[in-house]
């Protein structure tokens, strides 16, 4: 399953994000970034393109796996 994600945002590459410690406590982490972790893990390709014009276009591959 191949899934292209466009938006009309401003540009942000979501690839370059650090991942969040799940072993932090909650009042010792900042909110957000834990849906990225989520796609990282989930997926066997995440890539990120901005695209021409504005916006961004995220790509994401999940292989089918017997």
């Amino acid at each position: 399953v191949i899934a292209h994600l466009r938006d009309a945002a401003p540009a942000f590459d979501p690839t370059c994000m650090p991942e969040p410690d799940p072993r932090r406590p909650l009042e010792m982490r900042a909110p957000g970034g834990f849906g990225l972790l989520l796609v990282r893990r989930l997926t066997d390709t995440f890539t990120y393109r901005p695209r021409s014009g504005g916006g961004n276009e995220i790509t994401v591959l999940k292989r089918h796996t017997m």
